[in-house]
């Protein structure tokens, strides 16, 4: 299926990720849903949806308890930013911050954007001193593949616009839930199905060139987005 220059293929693994949880990458026959954390999911009752696929991956922080009709209770796979991952955001601008929220969560795959090499060694060294007894699995992408998502939006990407260009080098077509990319428009109102947020769009992110690379690959069948 054709994804024009955007993949790293999985026979390049060692491109995209460094490996510290010796997990094996065989997705074959398995489908994977992605969910978003915008409110359009409120009220669309596609929980058990997804819930029904191999692979679920949610993004940062995003919770499920309360939310389960909706947005599903599933999680294999969690991408997160750095800041997120370190527990360094300020807790002011999300309602439902909770600094221990991984060590909460049990047999996740964590799959962690560090910003850079520059920053592995801490990336690593923090695992070894806060994570290393859970349950989870935890990894990092490497510079060369965050440098190819980057510089497919000429900006820093999101958490789920990460998650989505590491899970198509795997799979053929993606289902995609609770993402609406803020209708691209900087500067309104930052909005979670599960939270209230303190933080304007788009300051950070480029979700209007994020938006349209979605539209492409749907055109191309690669994605199929449930609204």
């Amino acid at each position: 299926m054709d994804r024009g220059n955007l993949i790293i293929h999985p026979e390049n693994l060692n491109e995209s990720i460094r490996g510290l949880s010796n997990f094996d990458f065989n997705f074959s026959n398995k489908t994977c849903a992605i969910v978003g954390s915008s409110p359009n999911i409120l009220k669309t009752g596609y929980g058990k949806d997804i819930d029904s696929h191999d692979i679920v991956v949610r993004c940062n922080f995003a919770l499920t308890n309360g939310f389960e009709k909706d947005a599903g209770s599933k999680t294999t796979h969690r991408f997160m930013s750095r800041s997120t991952f370190s527990g360094s955001r300020n807790s002011k601008d999300f309602s439902s911050y909770d600094s221990d929220f991984l060590h909460k969560v049990f047999n996740e795959h964590f799959i962690i954007r560090t910003g850079g090499d520059s920053h592995m060694n801490w990336a690593q060294k923090h695992v070894e001193e806060k994570y290393s007894n859970t349950t989870n699995k935890i990894d990092f992408l490497t510079e060369s593949f965050q440098n190819h998502v980057q510089s497919q939006i000429n900006g820093e990407p999101s958490a789920g616009f990460t998650a989505m260009m590491f899970m198509i080098c795997f799979f053929d077509t993606i289902s995609i839930y609770g993402f609406d990319h803020h209708g691209g428009i900087s500067g309104k109102e930052s909005l979670h199905y599960y939270e209230k947020t303190n933080v304007k769009t788009g300051v950070v992110h480029n979700f209007a060139g994020e938006k349209e690379i979605f539209k492409v690959l749907e055109k191309r069948g690669v994605l199929k987005t449930y609204e």
